[in-house]
């Protein structure tokens, strides 16, 4: 008895054993087959690889000695960010608040030091108070440069730059439009169009455009918007290329930032609350309305 025991144990033992060598004999075939799968990346994902930020040439990030933060087109939309300010916020390293709400301008902070804005490689903002608020809609990515950068910009901010990236033209044929209505009366429609213009792709053509008409969080202070961003690139050889973008922008709008105290905002005033809604200056006195023309000229070889 104890022998067939022991014979029907050796049994079980050496079929276990047999199924145990015939997987270890077909892991090593199927690892293969993973490490040889293809996988494609596309910078219009959520995630792009490659910046001009860094290098001012096409280099991939991985590649630049120096810390870049790219957000896409793709990126921007599943954000839902209304603004620059709004898309920035996610990013290490990176303070999106540093007034608050604020209809006039994107804020921010990088490492504690304010960044410089460009659009397009060029410097757009000077100041603070002659700025034209740029749509992200008619951005295409929005590049993130953190730390000193003079060598390849020049005089501008420890903090880094910021540099926004407009859409451009495309071969293949695509459009958009879309409505949207919100909080504060908010009404915008906008529509995005692009493709060749010629039977060889050699010259394309985009047309971006924006309206808006909306209210704010503070009384008799406006977010209204109208954006026209013709472009236009011809590949004038496999090595050349050539772009001209348009922007057209009128903005209304006012100081959301009323500056309010601490009391009666954050602490308890003995006579009362202040409203987020008050507006303290003088309604249709105190407004900050821009107005935009802008041709700019892009050389690519």
């Amino acid at each position: 008895m104890n022998i067939h025991k022991t014979l029907l144990a050796a049994s079980i033992l050496a079929a276990l054993t047999a199924t145990n060598v015939h997987a270890q004999e077909e892991s090593p075939e199927k690892t293969q087959e993973e490490m040889m799968e293809t996988i494609k990346v596309s910078s219009r994902g959520l995630i792009s690889y490659v910046s001009a930020t860094g290098a001012k040439s096409d280099t991939p990030i991985i590649e630049t000695p120096l810390s870049v933060s790219v957000l896409t087109e793709t990126r921007i939309e599943d954000l839902g960010a209304v603004t620059v300010q709004d898309a920035i916020g996610y990013v290490a390293g990176l303070y999106n608040g540093p007034y608050g709400v604020d209809t006039r301008g994107d804020w921010a902070q990088i490492r504690g030091v304010s960044p410089v804005q460009y659009l397009d490689g060029l410097k757009s903002l000077f100041g603070y108070y002659n700025n034209v608020r740029i749509n992200p809609y008619s951005l295409g990515q929005i590049e993130i440069l953190k730390g000193p950068s003079s060598v390849l910009y020049g005089q501008g901010s420890t903090g880094g730059i910021i540099n926004l990236v407009s859409k451009r033209p495309q071969a293949e044929t695509e459009g958009q439009f879309w409505a949207q209505l919100g909080n504060y009366s908010r009404k915008q429609v906008a529509g995005d169009i692009t493709g060749a213009l010629n039977d060889d792709a050699s010259l394309t053509g985009r047309f971006i455009g924006l309206y808006r008409n909306s209210d704010t969080q503070t009384d008799f202070v406006p977010d209204n918007s109208l954006v026209l961003t013709p472009s236009l690139s011809w590949h004038a050889s496999e090595d050349t290329k050539i772009t001209l973008i348009g922007n057209i922008q009128r903005n209304e709008s006012g100081s959301s930032t009323q500056f309010f105290p601490w009391q009666g905002t954050l602490f308890p005033n003995e006579f009362g609350q202040i409203d987020s809604s008050t507006f303290v200056s003088e309604p249709g006195f105190d407004k900050y309305d821009t107005e935009q023309d802008a041709l700019t000229a892009i050389v690519e070889h």
